[in-house]
Parts: C-alpha cells; sequence; structure tokens
C-alpha cells in the first residue's frame, strides 16, 4: 500500500507559522484532512506531539482503519506539567535568541530526558541539521500540550484498532499518558520496547 508523509508546518518544505497563532487543533484538522484525502481508510502512524495529532485526528474522519501510536505526551491528570515552566522559559528564550541547536538538545535532555549516548547518535546522523532548523517550533507545541487536557470519555467510542508503542526506558510522564489512552479506547493494545526510549521508532 502506499505511503503517505504529511508535511507539517515549518517541517521541511511547507509554510511557516506564527507562534503567537499556533494552534495545536489546527494540527488535528490538517492530519484528518490529509487522511480524507486518501482513497483508502489509512493505518495512521503518529510519533510524539504527532500520536496526539493523529488520535484526536481519528476523531475527526471515518477514514482511519487503524492507529498506532508512540509515545504521546499528554499531561496526565491535566495540568501536570511534562515540561516544568523553567525550562520552557529557557527554551523559548533559546529560540528568541536563534540558538535553534540549544533547543532542540534543551528538549532532548530535559524533557524527553534521552540518554547522552542517543543524543550523540543523533546528532551525527545526517538528519541532525534538518532537526534543527524545524526545533523552532518546540516551544509553541509544548506550550500547546502543557494545555491540552486529555478526557477519556471523549474516546470511549473511537473503535478503532490501536497499537500504542513505549519504551520502557521513556520517562514516567509517557508511560502514565499512554497507559491512559489504552484504558480510554476500547480496541486498543500496548506493546513495551525493552530497553527503549523516547526515539524507539527511528
Amino acid at each position: 500500500p502506499p505511503v503517505h508523509a504529511r508535511d507539517r508546518r515549518e517541517h521541511r518544505a511547507s509554510d511557516t507559522i506564527n507562534g503567537t497563532n499556533y494552534a495545536i487543533e489546527r494540527e488535528f484538522m490538517v492530519v484528518a484532512a490529509v487522511v480524507d484525502a486518501v482513497s483508502q481508510p489509512a493505518c495512521l502512524l503518529g510519533h510524539s506531539c504527532g500520536a496526539l495529532c493523529a488520535l484526536e485526528a481519528a476523531l475527526r474522519t471515518n477514514n482511519v482503519r487503524s492507529l498506532v501510536l508512540c509515545g504521546p505526551p499528554i499531561p496526565i491528570p491535566p495540568g501536570n506539567a511534562i515540561c516544568p515552566p523553567p525550562v520552557l522559559e529557557r527554551i523559548t528564550a533559546l529560540r528568541q535568541a536563534g540558538d535553534q541547536e540549544g533547543v532542540l538538545l534543551t528538549f532532548a535532555r530535559e524533557v524527553a530526558r534521552l540518554p547522552e549516548d542517543e543524543i550523540n547518535a543523533a546528532r551525527s546522523a545526517p538528519d541532525w541539521q534538518t532537526s534543527v532548523a524545524a526545533a523552532r517550533t518546540i516551544p509553541d507545541e509544548l506550550l500547546a500540550i502543557e494545555r491540552y487536557a486529555f478526557d477519556p470519555n471523549r474516546f470511549r467510542e473511537l473503535t478503532t484498532p490501536t497499537l500504542l508503542l513505549l519504551g520502557s526506558a521513556s520517562p514516567p510522564f509517557l508511560k502514565v499518558a499512554t497507559e491512559a489512552i489504552a484504558a480510554a479506547l476500547p480496541s486498543s493494545r500496548l506493546a513495551m520496547l525493552p530497553e527503549q526510549g523516547h526515539l524507539a521508532m527511528y
């Protein structure tokens, strides 16, 4: 079957966003629109913030055959910060100073809590500079995620078969979020990836 990769705003070729106008709800709607544009029911795969977008998009379209969600970063309970305010302030200040790599490294170390060997491996990969260029969206996404309120009752009738992936070495907040989603979805299965962190699917 064909694979369709969405080109997110401010990532690769897409247009830019204005941080003051960013709304994660628009991301949900765009994912749903892409799925609706596909001729056949789609298997929708999302990682991290993309997993949250895929989950919410599934409520907005009838064209999803199955879901694969890897490490959705959802505050459980709502308001329980996954990025401490001082860290978010520092990341925002780094973006304002034009230090995109500093944004990405601070996020990797203090939010995703990746070990240094994984960070070093990512920095030596050919697409590192692409990730650095896209890091300007990180503060807006973090703020939007912090404001997101997960209501399990909204997903009780979402019967789409869903596979939830979680690295055993992922931060505790990802484990809590993944388990909460698994409990809310009536047709879900959670698979633990041994000795893997938040970048398990890469």
